[in-house]
C-alpha cells in the first residue's frame, strides 16, 4: 500500500512559515469549516491556504490549512487533506515525517483518540529559521481517508501553565463534523 505521509512535512513546514498568520486578538472565536468538516476554538479569524503536495510516489493532492496567531505569538493551526483510495496513513510515518522537516527532537508521543477516530499526540522541539527555539503541540487523526493535524506552536521560552491553558482550550474544542 502506498502511504500519505508527505503531507505531514508540508503541514509543518507551513506552520513554522507562517509567522504572522491571522489577526491577533484576545477574544477567541468558533470557526466552521463545512468543507473541512470540523469546528474550533481559534484566537481570531484565520487565514485559510491551500498548498500542493506530493507523496512518496510522486502523486499530487491538496492540503487546506486554516492558521490564527494570538497576540502571545502562539500560533493555532488545523490542516487536512484526503488521501486516495488504495493508500494509507501511517502515523509513524508521520511522526517521523514532521520531526525530520522541522530538524526537531520529538519530546513526547502518546496515542489518542477522538470519538472513534484513532490519532496520536505529540510534542517537539524545533528551531526556527529565525534562530529561535519552538515547542510543537501537535495531535493528528484520521477519520476515514481524511487525516487532521492539529497544532499549537509557541516559543520553547512561553512554555508552562498559561500554554498548557491554552494548548487544553485550543485541543479540547476541535470538533469533526458530519458532512451535511
Amino acid at each position: 500500500m502506498k502511504k500519505a505521509s508527505a503531507a505531514w512535512l508540508v503541514l509543518i513546514t507551513a506552520a513554522l512559515l507562517c509567522s504572522g498568520c491571522g489577526p491577533k486578538t484576545a477574544d477567541w472565536i468558533k470557526y466552521n469549516s463545512p468543507e473541512g468538516r470540523y469546528s474550533v476554538l481559534l484566537p481570531g479569524e484565520p487565514k485559510l491556504s491551500t498548498q500542493e503536495s506530493t507523496t512518496a510516489t510522486g502523486e499530487k493532492f491538496p492540503q487546506y490549512i486554516a492558521a490564527s496567531q494570538d497576540s502571545s505569538g502562539a500560533l493555532c493551526m488545523v490542516g487536512y487533506f484526503n488521501f486516495a483510495p488504495g493508500t494509507a496513513f501511517s502515523f509513524d510515518d508521520g511522526r517521523d515525517g514532521m520531526v525530520a522537516a522541522v530538524k526537531g527532537t520529538l519530546i513526547s508521543e502518546k496515542t489518542i483518540s477522538l470519538g472513534d477516530h484513532p490519532g496520536r499526540e505529540l510534542r517537539v522541539a524545533a528551531t526556527g529559521d529565525d534562530g529561535k527555539k519552538y515547542i510543537i503541540r501537535a495531535k493528528f487523526y484520521q477519520a476515514e481517508s481524511r487525516v487532521y493535524v492539529v497544532q499549537l506552536i509557541v516559543a520553547q521560552s512561553s512554555e508552562g501553565p498559561s500554554v498548557d491553558a491554552k494548548g487544553a482550550k485550543y485541543f479540547d474544542s476541535f470538533q469533526i463534523t458530519k458532512p451535511h
